[in-house]
């Protein structure tokens, strides 16, 4: 069990446990969709007007196409969520889409969103180091769930992740950049 922004996180740190999101349980998550048709990425509130996602996810993409939709823990359900066009998207100056170095974009939103119980911005720390080696790590998100699967969970899903040694896992060419896990 830990806090984080001032809600209790209880966790299974069991080797595969993968648990749905209860409900609210991660406010700051948001789907981001193209065309308003198709759920391509996630990402996370760092402000009521800003989401952080993966550059990959928004490359080539115009802005106004993407919608975001925050409050939601079903896909098939989101208009019980809140949602926003996205306005601008700045990646990261350095991004390489070879090896996905930098792989980071901001998206700007035409409007905030409001805050709500189940809507909120995520709480950034001002620590610089990467967590340790052993050290219990969540994700969080609408991703598939198995390695031949490419069908997409409707629910928010939670897991639990270990930090391992970059030598252990990670790409061909491990950086600083780069938390690994598994």
């Amino acid at each position: 069990m830990w806090m984080c922004c001032n809600k209790t996180i209880i966790l299974n740190t069991k080797n595969n446990s993968r648990l749905y999101g209860t409900a609210n349980s991660w406010p700051w998550i948001v789907a981001l969709y193209i065309n308003n048709a198709k759920v391509f990425c996630g990402g996370f509130l760092i402000s009521y007007q800003h989401v952080v996602t993966a550059a990959h996810c928004v490359l080539g993409v115009t802005p106004s196409t993407i919608t975001v939709y925050a409050g939601i823990q079903t896909l098939s359900s989101r208009s019980s969520g809140q949602s926003r066009v996205v306005y601008n998207l700045t990646t990261h100056p350095s991004y390489s889409a070879s090896d996905f170095t930098n792989d980071i974009a901001i998206l700007t939103l035409q409007s905030v969103f409001d805050q709500t119980s189940i809507v909120g911005k995520c709480c950034l720390t001002f620590v610089t180091s990467l967590p340790s080696i052993g050290e219990h790590a969540v994700i969080v998100g609408w991703g598939v769930t198995s390695s031949t699967s490419t069908t997409v969970s409707d629910q928010l899903l939670q897991g639990v992740i270990q930090v391992q040694s970059s030598s252990s896992s990670c790409s061909p060419t491990p950086s600083r950049l780069q938390l690994c896990t598994g």
